[in-house]
């Protein structure tokens, strides 16, 4: 009798490992990444709300995720208060203090736009990147824990444009230069 029961028990140990083994990771779905990245270029002028630059650059959380219309000066592919705002000394680990990163789905979208710094009004939907790159890298990492062998590489959910250096970005739909007394 002893050794069936030494069996029942073995059976019955081998059972509750299987268990209690995670469940094999499952890939994200498209409507997941779709939920981090479909709405970045879909601001309306209807839903777009005036706001002004120091309003945002100093919470940009409390306009995170939505449409804004910015009255800004454009240089070098982000927004800033002013010339001042340019050269001003930035704390330690706060790069981006101060300005707000642009970011186009279509490069003709700013082709209008001179080669030196120029007032503009810009709408679109304002991102707070680090929170963006979070997801977009949780979903990275789920497809890659998902992947079989054979399947092609997942890379690293590298955030675009502005946003690869952290900080805000305003993903832009509309963007016109403001013309001045030197135009």
């Amino acid at each position: 009798m002893r050794p069936r029961v030494l069996v029942a028990l073995l059976a019955i140990a081998a059972l509750a490992g299987c268990a209690t083994q995670p469940a094999a990771p499952v890939a994200p779905t498209q409507a997941e990444w779709d939920a981090v990245t479909a709405a970045d270029y879909t601001c309306t002028k209807a839903e777009t709300v005036s706001a002004s630059f120091e309003a945002v650059a100093a919470a940009p959380q409390a306009y995170a995720d939505r449409c804004v219309r910015l009255r800004a000066l454009f240089a070098s592919g982000a927004l800033y208060r002013d010339a001042g705002s340019l050269t001003a000394a930035r704390p330690p680990g706060h790069p981006h203090d101060g300005m707000i990163g642009v970011t186009v789905k279509d490069a003709k979208l700013l082709a209008g736009l001179a080669s030196h710094p120029q007032f503009v009004t810009a709408s679109g939907r304002l991102r707070a990147c680090a929170e963006r790159a979070r997801r977009l890298q949780d979903l990275a990492d789920r497809a890659r824990a998902a992947a079989k062998p054979g399947d092609a590489a997942v890379p690293d959910a590298v955030p675009d444009g502005f946003c690869r250096d952290g900080g805000t970005a305003l993903y832009v739909t509309a963007i016109d230069a403001i013309p001045t007394a030197m135009d």
